[in-house]
């Protein structure tokens, strides 16, 4: 039809959309309704429909891009940008950079503001953000959209239903052809694996270290408030930074992070690149990645950060 975009039938996309939708729905249907949105439910199928023809058309869809698709379904209200940094912090929790990816803002830019919005009067959260089963009526809409993928979804384990790195398998299909610098992990995580959203995961080492302006060996000092600070002992590239943020949900990949210890960081506008490939422990002499990221450090930065 003359004018509809085209979807991908590929089933990788559709699977890792279906996991996607499942995770992500409840979350885009409570940040409508603190907008004040007559019908978040309404809202959060606008969202995922525009959601599922961008995936088709391999644009890597995340969570900070449903928030900002639900925007732009909303009526538009004037808050200031740290009040709004503010509200999808502290009531959408989202993390810095889907806080980004949401407004537009470096993920440098939403740390500043969210310092500064230190001074704005805190404000009770109208919709707690609290899990839920998906509805009848979610279902019947993912249903629509990618029959195969959620009759395959409801007949899984319920531990399956959370996002896991296979989720971004199937976004990455198309998008890695149009947007060479943004890719999804294959399916190499566990099966009981039970991640959050964490986008782009890089699928190799050229695309990983190349995603990162700054790679540095050091000594875990701390970690507050997402931010945590490193006793930088070796420089593979950038400036020997010695701090960084990173998401602090409990549920998140840096929940592994343990003060003291001996890692190696690769980060991006002060922000580790991403939760699960943001760092390596050091252990025995070598960068060991966590069990989901199949990524390995390249030979150059490994020797310039005196490891084998």
């Amino acid at each position: 039809m003359r004018g509809q975009a085209r979807v991908s039938t590929d089933p990788r996309v559709e699977d890792a959309f279906a996991l996607l939708y499942a995770e992500s729905y409840g979350r885009i249907v409570r940040y409508a309704a603190r907008r004040g949105a007559g019908s978040a439910e309404d809202v959060a199928e606008g969202v995922f429909r525009l959601a599922w023809t961008a995936a088709g058309q391999g644009v890597p869809v995340t969570l900070g891009w449903l928030v900002g698709a639900a925007d732009s379904l909303l009526p538009r209200v004037d808050l200031g940008l740290e009040r709004r940094v503010l509200r999808l912090r502290f009531w959408d929790k989202l993390s810095v950079t889907e806080i980004a990816t949401a407004t537009g803002l470096s993920r440098t830019a939403v740390i500043r503001h969210l310092n500064a919005a230190r001074r704005v009067p805190g404000e009770p959260n109208p919709t707690p953000e609290v899990e839920a089963p998906l509805p009848e009526r979610a279902w019947a809409e993912l249903r629509r959209l990618v029959p195969r993928a959620a009759a395959s979804l409801e007949n899984a384990p319920p531990r399956r239903r959370r996002l896991s790195t296979a989720t971004r398998a199937g976004l990455a299909v198309v998008a890695v052809a149009v947007v060479t610098m943004i890719a999804l992990a294959p399916r190499m995580a566990p099966p009981q694996f039970d991640g959050v959203l964490d986008f782009p995961f890089y699928t190799s080492t050229a695309m990983l270290e190349g995603a990162s302006d700054t790679i540095v060996r050091g000594t875990l000092q701390s970690l507050e408030d997402g931010t945590g600070t490193v006793d930088v002992t070796a420089t593979a590239k950038g400036s020997s930074a010695g701090s960084f943020t990173y998401d602090d949900r409990t549920d998140a990949p840096t929940s592994a992070l343990v003060v003291g210890d001996e890692y190696v960081f690769l980060l991006a506008d002060g922000a580790l690149v991403n939760s699960a490939q943001g760092f390596y422990r050091v252990q025995d002499g070598t960068a060991v990645p966590m069990t989901t990221n199949a990524v390995q450090l390249s030979a150059a930065t490994l020797d310039a950060l005196g490891l084998e």
